[in-house]
């Protein structure tokens, strides 16, 4: 991919201030989004039955609103069955993908510096002292990238609380101790 800084006036954009960092997110190509999205859901989706008996009602404006009505403590196991699933270098390959299309202008000693994340190794120097920056970055990216997913899975969590409450799977049910993330059929 081309780095944001030469593709900014082909592709479309969003830019906010997130922690003092100024931070341009472009949008994906159609095709590399599609394959990151699928890389997202084999991760992603079977913790989304353990998510869905925590996920709150139709109140729930999207998917950062419902996880943040979510008690941290029943939130716990989900987010450790997923981050189980994740290889270092799993996590680095989809967090590169993710911040590939993003630019952060960073104000250091009254300095500005622009990191275009495309490169990998600006991501350390973008984020020095800022480790909990990089997660809300990453959910901006998300955000930009894949709004509508986040709507579909917000959607999607909504009803299958309402029309299964208590006989949605578990976990371990989906893909099994072993890992596999096909469904099984018992």
């Amino acid at each position: 991919m081309a780095s944001p800084s030469s593709s900014s006036s082909e592709m479309p954009s969003e830019t906010r201030t997130i922690d003092g960092l100024e931070v341009t997110v472009y949008q994906l190509p159609v095709m590399k989004s599609l394959d990151l999205a699928n890389a997202l859901i084999r991760i992603v989706g079977p913790a989304l039955a353990g998510l869905a008996g925590l996920w709150p009602s139709k109140s729930a404006g999207g998917v950062g609103e419902g996880l943040a009505k979510i008690n941290a403590g029943a939130l716990a196991p989900v987010v450790d069955q997923l981050f189980a699933r994740l290889t270092v270098d799993e996590q680095r390959s989809l967090i590169g993908q993710l911040l590939a299309p993003v630019s952060v202008i960073v104000e250091r000693e009254g300095k500005k510096k622009r990191y275009d994340l495309a490169n990998g190794g600006d991501i350390d120097f973008a984020f020095l002292g800022k480790r909990m920056s990089l997660f809300k970055v990453l959910r901006f990216s998300l955000e930009v990238n894949f709004s509508d997913f986040l709507d579909f899975v917000s959607t999607f969590l909504i009803r299958l609380k309402e029309e299964s409450p208590s006989s949605s799977p578990t976990i371990s049910e989906i893909h099994g101790s072993s890992g596999d993330l096909s469904r099984r059929d018992n």
